[in-house]
């Protein structure tokens, strides 16, 4: 750990790493990379979520030259057999062609993803600007496949590549290859080569914001130009697209194009319109507006994501011990609530006098 610390405690590597060779301009100068690169320690990789695992990757761009060090000294100073074989392999690993361009490529562009996954993970996200922020997302990665990026991105590589004397390179290739792509002519340079076979195919398969926020759900969203705020924003195309996702929920469907006339005349009238889903939810009289309050209903209730469920499995996870095996269910429900929902404020007084609602329990004055 003396050695580890040795490196990671100062700055002096991680400038070298920034700032590249002989060039005054930082050739590293991300943002996210600067920001980790301040810690004196590497993020730990989260196999779950991703916002640790863009985080980890700027980590280990930030602390490379740092890390090969470390691994280095131990390799040369360790008398221990077992920890001079690990520093081994992943010295050998680090200095590979191939980890420092799936290093580099990969943590470019989840820098995309990441202020997407930080909001995805939020109890109270919305869903509306949540589908705007994935299509914007989808679009910025989507321009991001051209030469002029994966040039800075190579110049990126070659930075860190120049930290540890190696020289990238581009696998060995044939005419006839069965088990790597090899798209592109044989006398392609190296840079050539990465970015047709490993850059502009890693964009390609970014599809996973496509099957989570498809554009046949777009309907779905478009209910949000209801909200008195952007009404202006709504088309007639839009009013027939949202009645036509709505309509087998409706309760007076007829009524609906009249409805909306009548909402917007109602809502022009209000000096302080509401300003989020709930207000508009809670503002739209089930009575008076039916098809409206459905609408606003089916929105706030539609799930964004797996977040509220692994919350309670973290929850769980933190008060089912081992001492309190013998605790029965009423009871582990009651606390996980408490627990998850710890930001509510409780009237103890009233919970109490529900626990002596017999007045035969000595509860004796509420100090509170």
């Amino acid at each position: 750990m003396a050695i580890v610390s040795r490196y990671l405690s100062g700055d002096d590597t991680y400038k070298i790493v920034i700032a590249g060779n002989n060039d005054d301009e930082p050739m590293l100068s991300d943002t996210l990379i600067e920001k980790v690169g301040k810690r004196h320690s590497i993020q730990k990789l989260c196999e779950t979520r991703w916002t640790a695992r863009v985080d980890t990757l700027s980590s280990l761009i930030a602390k490379y030259k740092s890390i090969t060090q470390s691994l280095q000294d131990i390799l040369d100073e360790s008398s221990a057999s077992n920890a001079r074989i690990k520093a081994s392999a992943h010295l050998r690993m680090l200095q590979s062609s191939p980890l420092i361009v799936a290093l580099v490529v990969t943590q470019h562009i989840l820098s995309f993803t990441r202020p997407l996954t930080q909001v995805l993970q939020k109890t109270d996200c919305d869903i509306t600007k949540a589908y705007q922020d994935a299509n914007t997302c989808k679009t910025v990665i989507n321009e991001q496949r051209n030469d002029a990026v994966f040039d800075s991105i190579w110049e990126k590589m070659n930075v860190l590549a120049a930290c540890v004397n190696i020289q990238l390179e581009k696998p060995r290739t044939a005419k006839r290859m069965t088990r790597r792509s090899t798209a592109g002519d044989a006398s392609d340079t190296a840079s050539k080569y990465l970015k047709i076979n490993v850059f502009f195919p890693f964009i390609d398969n970014c599809a996973a914001l496509e099957e989570r926020f498809p554009e046949d759900k777009s309907a779905m969203f478009l209910a949000s130009t209801l909200m008195p705020l952007k009404f202006h924003t709504m088309s007639q195309i839009e009013t027939a697209k949202i009645y036509e996702w709505y309509s087998p929920d409706f309760l007076d469907g007829d009524t609906f194009y009249m409805e909306i006339q009548r909402w917007m005349a109602f809502c022009n009238h209000l000096k302080d319109p509401p300003t989020s889903l709930s207000e508009s939810f809670i503002l739209a009289d089930p009575d008076y507006f039916p098809n409206i309050n459905t609408i606003f209903h089916l929105l706030l209730t539609t799930p964004v994501g797996s977040v509220p469920c692994e919350g309670s499995f973290s929850a769980l996870r933190r008060l089912k011990l081992w001492n309190r095996t013998t605790m029965t269910d009423h009871r582990l429900t009651g606390l996980a609530l408490m627990h998850i929902h710890k930001d509510k404020d409780i009237d103890r007084a009233l919970v109490l006098n529900k626990l002596d609602a017999s007045g035969n329990r000595r509860i004796g004055a509420l100090h509170l």
